[in-house]
């Protein structure tokens, strides 16, 4: 009976030094596997101090930024009806090529009204000066004939008063004749100078008919010159290159002025970034930035800060925060900022890029 319970107890010996030993390799387990987490989150530490201090520290970025173009609407200048679409959605146009032409008829048709009316113009030119020619002619005339007249009327009188005074005997008939004379005289000089004014107020007619007929030919030219814009006006060309997008119109639809037909999206893209003010202190234009389209997740692209807007977006919003009334919370603006590609694959056949798409860029601000 004592040898079983020696052997018993030598057993729970055995187990109890077991457990032990046990515990202690657990032990030293969790020291090794806490020490090793320690030492990657050490390392995962001094990497990512080390990635910040060598690279993120010299760089500012934002996901805040969109692809920025020029848009052109696309409208008519005149109404009319549509008689020929050139285009279809997304077709590439060059600036000054013809998208959409209207019915020309009737502007046609104002044109050729406004030359013939400047050609029956130009045709009285040549009439109105040989009429204003003759008319200064019998002017002339009509002021030599006064001259005439007033001697032979000078000439009488003098000869009635010489009679007058003289002290030799005339006949009553004989002064009678004279002073006849004299007043008929006073008559042909007095009808001389009136053919002078009326003649005067001829030539003045004239050369009122020419003014008139001078004005009337540059209204003309005003017209047609009109005439000629308003039928350039049928045909609706891209005001700038790029891709045809929105189009609305339809063939044969009836437009009217300022209507937006289609929209025409410019090639030229650049980058606007809305950076947080707190992120500007090292900004400066012509710095260097790393691009990434969310588009084009496998390449970067090389571009550069053109500029900074004097402005936050706020300010030029059509309700402008009022910061002197109420409550007043600070908050952190957005500035944009103006980034141009560099690089020479922008809007290539395998890099387009189209205006709204995310970006992230990468300024280098040492």
């Amino acid at each position: 009976m004592n040898t079983g319970n020696n052997v018993d107890l030598q057993s729970d010996i055995d187990e109890y030094s077991e457990d032990i030993d046990n515990n202690k390799k657990l032990k030293k387990g969790k020291k090794r596997v806490f020490a090793l987490y320690l030492l990657i989150l050490i390392c995962i530490s001094l990497i990512s101090f080390s990635y910040y201090w060598f690279y993120l520290k010299n760089y500012e970025s934002t996901d805040d930024a969109f692809i920025d173009t020029h848009i052109a609407k696309v409208s008519a200048a005149i109404p009319g009806r549509v008689e020929r679409i050139l285009v279809e959605d997304n077709q590439y146009v060059e600036a000054g090529s013809v998208l959409v032409e209207l019915d020309s008829r009737d502007y046609q048709n104002l044109l050729n009204q406004a030359i013939a009316a400047q050609n029956v113009a130009l045709a009285q030119t040549p009439q109105l000066h040989s009429q204003i020619t003759a008319l200064e002619a019998n002017l002339k005339q009509t002021q030599a004939n006064v001259q005439s007249a007033k001697a032979e009327y000078q000439r009488d009188k003098d000869d009635y008063e010489r009679y007058q005074k003289s002290h030799e005997t005339w006949s009553q008939s004989q002064l009678s004749m004279q002073k006849a004379a004299s007043k008929a005289s006073a008559a042909r000089l007095d009808a001389a100078q009136q053919a002078v004014l009326y003649n005067q107020a001829l030539l003045d007619k004239g050369k009122a008919a020419l003014h008139e007929n001078t004005a009337m030919l540059e209204q003309l030219e005003v017209e047609i010159d009109k005439a000629k814009l308003q039928l350039s006006y049928t045909k609706i060309i891209a005001p700038q290159s790029g891709h045809v997008t929105q189009r609305s119109v339809e063939l044969g639809s009836y437009i009217d002025p300022g209507r937006t037909l289609m929209s025409v999206v410019s090639n030229k893209v650049w980058i606007t970034a809305n950076f947080k003010e707190t992120q500007l202190s090292d900004m400066r234009p012509g710095q260097d930035v790393e691009v990434k389209v969310d588009a084009y997740p496998q390449y970067k692209y090389s571009a550069k800060i053109d500029s900074i807007q004097r402005g936050t977006g706020p300010v030029f919003s059509m309700l402008p925060a009022e910061n002197a009334t109420g409550n007043y919370i600070k908050v952190v603006q957005r500035v944009p900022v103006k980034i141009i590609f560099t690089d020479p694959r922008i809007n290539d056949a395998e890099h387009p890029l189209s205006p709204g798409m995310s970006v992230i860029p990468n300024v280098h601000i040492k």
